[in-house]
């Protein structure tokens, strides 16, 4: 995992901002900060190879690259998020699918 298959980048010492407010932003969650201060913040992008797990708290803001190579980059992500009223991070709402008159499922 690398740069140019869109690996995530770490800011680091984010956590030291404390519980930051989230929004929603299309099928993602977008951390509510300034720009300048994101583009001000040191980002790093760990040196992983296939295989490995890197774990870090729900305080590290964190984001991914944009896969620029013709590889799948698979990843998993697992995280605890709070019922309705969470006022940090709002919660996802299930995706519907619907079926096409060939079967094929279509996600909106």
């Amino acid at each position: 995992v690398d740069a140019a298959n869109g690996g995530v980048e770490i800011a680091c010492r984010s956590h030291l901002l404390g519980f930051v407010k989230h929004k929603r932003d299309g099928g993602f969650l977008s951390a509510c900060i300034d720009d300048e201060q994101l583009r001000e913040m040191h980002w790093e992008l760990p040196s992983l190879l296939p295989g490995d797990v890197l774990l870090f708290t729900d305080l590290t803001l964190h984001r991914s690259g944009t896969n620029t190579t013709s590889r799948v980059r698979w990843s998993a992500d697992w995280a605890f998020e709070m019922q309705d009223g969470d006022a940090i991070c709002p919660p996802l709402r299930p995706v519907e699918s619907t079926r096409t008159e060939r079967g094929d499922r279509m996600q909106s």
